[in-house]
């Protein structure tokens, strides 16, 4: 009876995990916007499986002008949970204005301010990243790490990328998925 329990845990703690698999959950859309101060700024990410995605074990960064450590020193760890097909909205503004404003309704969570300005490298990790990232697993990048992104392709200065398939990067970045 107790091997059977100890398989059955078993069984449960692995599909848990896999509602958090880093496959799940990718970066879909970035925006730079062409309002004063390039605003609204914003990255969407969309839950591409089969079951719910806990935010809570993903953080969300950026690495500004071809630098190598995370804006503000680390990631921010995000809350919330994203069900299968669904995409959550990450708002790079101290507030939702103007976010609101331009699309009628508040961003999923707020990043805490406009650190990105369309040059940079946009990063989403599994667990909690701080300094070069290191220490947390790239699930999703969206840009080159330890380039400026000023006159590449992947630039979004003043305008958006958008990601053409749902598969994910794997924490190598490549402009023909965009």
């Amino acid at each position: 009876m107790q091997r059977l329990l100890f398989t059955t845990l078993s069984t449960a703690a692995l599909l848990s995990l896999a509602g958090s698999s880093s496959a799940d959950i990718i970066i879909s859309e970035v925006v730079d916007g062409t309002l004063t101060g390039g605003t609204p700024k914003w990255v969407e990410l969309t839950n591409t499986g089969a079951a719910n995605v806990d935010l809570a074990n993903y953080s969300f960064g950026n690495m500004n002008n071809g630098g190598t450590t995370l804006g503000g020193g680390s990631a921010a760890v995000l809350t919330g949970t994203v069900a299968p097909g669904e995409s959550f909205v990450l708002g790079y503004d101290s507030d939702n204005d103007p976010f609101n404003s331009v699309y009628g309704f508040d961003a999923d969570f707020l990043m805490g301010g406009t650190y990105i300005n369309g040059d940079d490298a946009l990063i989403l990790f599994l667990g909690a990243a701080t300094g070069d990232g290191s220490d947390a697993t790239i699930v999703d990048v969206y840009g080159v790490i330890g380039t400026d992104g000023s006159g590449q392709d992947w630039e979004y200065l003043d305008s958006y990328s958008y990601r053409l398939g749902t598969s994910s990067n794997n924490g190598t970045f490549d402009v023909n998925d965009w």
